[in-house]
């Protein structure tokens, strides 16, 4: 492993550890379960999928930038509002509180799901040769499904939080705007990293 990439692991070790500190003190154990979760879950699952790339810089980055967002959402508080449940930008609000979009929230839920679709990208590249478009197509497909698959994770962890008391987790509505954010952020990634592999290997 490179020096640049063990030192955005340090980074991003000293920023969960505060974090942990913060949560536990504030008796958040919603985030303190999700910080438990990183090292179960989510850690093993990185180390399977990138044993074969090389370069873990671009990927680290991206996820150091995750683990910020999700940590300062969880406890920044922004005129007696949890951060992960400001609307930064209105542009739709249905008729339950649920129903509003553009959430901090979902905004992290797009980048998300935008790195593990870096991530499943990454893996997959070398695994076949793409050649013809039906190739291209199934690549694009394989991509989008194995990161959506694993973007459900995390809707798992968030049911389990249900069980450790009052959290800010929301309900069916909640759900399906986090798989959805989850999406977009999966698709934009997917196409903008096939269209440069299309690219380069004409």
């Amino acid at each position: 492993m490179e020096k640049g990439e063990k030192r955005i692991i340090y980074i991003g070790l000293v920023v969960i550890f505060i974090s942990l500190l913060i949560f536990i003190y504030h008796k958040n154990w919603e985030f303190v379960w999700y910080i438990i979760s990183i090292f179960i879950i989510w850690t093993p699952l990185f180390i399977i999928f990138t044993e074969n790339i090389k370069n873990k810089k671009e990927i680290l980055l991206w996820l150091l930038v995750l683990i910020i967002l999700h940590q300062i959402g969880g406890f920044v508080m922004i005129h007696e509002t949890r951060l992960y449940d400001s609307v930064i930008l209105p542009i739709f609000s249905g008729p339950y509180d649920e129903l509003e979009i553009l959430k901090f929230d979902q905004l992290v839920h797009i980048i998300g799901g935008g790195v593990i679709a870096l991530i499943m990208f990454r893996a997959f590249e070398n695994e076949k040769r793409l050649k013809t478009k039906f190739d291209y197509a199934y690549f694009y497909s394989l991509i989008i499904i194995t990161s959506l698959g694993i973007s459900t994770i995390h809707e798992m962890m968030e049911f389990i939080s249900y069980f450790l008391g009052d959290t800010g987790v929301g309900f069916y509505f909640n759900t399906l705007l986090d798989y959805y954010s989850n999406l977009i952020g999966i698709v934009f990634t997917t196409t903008i990293l096939t269209i440069k592999k299309m690219k380069h290997e004409k």
